[in-house]
């Protein structure tokens, strides 16, 4: 019944205050009945009228995930506290469901070995920038980025200090990027970048900056002086399609492999 800013402001009242029906059932875990709520000086009114209150805690084991509150015009009976608290379970259950569906769903999109979004979650992202900029327009640099080396550094040291080192790397480009920017891993030892409203000098100056910090990456005090191969592509100016200004990306990629000099 109340709209989404009076919600809000008893809500940060609440949470300031430390007050509340609701924070003493979730603090003690218990079903907290009040049959007149005059005589609290826990309770917060949100609605004008009510004479009692129920606050019954969802828990997870020991764990508080939330609290149900219901207001009345007269004291609640044994079973509207029953129902409550069945509902209260029902809740709970959803809840972990809901929770192990976004862990399946996240783990569906992530590199398990870097950690960065994998292939699948970066045509995802592909597709919902391609809805936003043909919404409002803009601009969107695209590089695709091929490791180099790695091949030398699994047969000297090992597929573990391969593995270390992809790690590394993936870390390193993620930190030459700024927080609006988006890095997946393509497979094996490439990366793509989307960098919105970026053009062609500062996706440059990003990639001279991946290239620097590569060349310092050290693990386990071996310098293993990474570098990389970059294709770089544009929005409009490439494509109407990111799909298709990713490939532009990529066959400038295996372009510059084909160059004299590219080891």
């Amino acid at each position: 019944g109340l709209d989404a800013a009076a919600m809000e402001r008893l809500t940060e009242d609440l949470r300031r205050s430390g007050l509340g029906l609701s924070t003493r059932a979730a603090l003690s875990r218990k079903v907290l009945v009040t049959a007149d709520v005059s005589k609290s000086t826990d309770y917060v009114p949100f609605f004008e009228g009510s004479v009692s209150e129920i606050d019954v805690p969802i828990l997870d084991g020991e764990k508080v995930l939330g609290v149900v509150t219901v207001e009345g015009y007269a004291p609640f009976d044994s079973q509207e506290e029953e129902f409550l608290t069945i509902l209260a379970g029902h809740l709970a259950s959803l809840w972990k469901s809901l929770e192990l569906v976004a862990e399946v769903e996240n783990l569906a999109l992530t590199d398990q070995l870097t950690g960065l979004p994998n292939r699948r979650a970066l045509f995802q992202k592909l597709d919902s920038e391609d809805n936003r900029l043909n919404r409002y327009g803009g601009k969107m640099s695209l590089v695709m980025m091929d490791m180099t080396g790695f091949k030398e550094i699994n047969d000297s040291y090992g597929h573990l200090m391969g593995d270390a080192a992809l790690q590394a790397a993936s870390h390193c480009v993620r930190e030459c990027l700024r927080e609006s920017d988006f890095v997946a891993r393509f497979g094996g030892d490439e990366f793509v970048v989307l960098m919105p409203e970026t053009g062609a000098e500062e996706a440059s100056a990003a990639t001279r900056r991946i290239s620097e910090k590569l060349a310092d990456i050290r693990v386990s005090g071996i310098p293993l002086k990474l570098t990389a191969h970059f294709g770089l592509s544009r929005y409009p100016e490439d494509g109407k399609k990111l799909a298709a200004v990713l490939k532009k990306a990529d066959d400038r990629m295996c372009e510059g492999k084909t160059r004299p000099g590219y080891n």
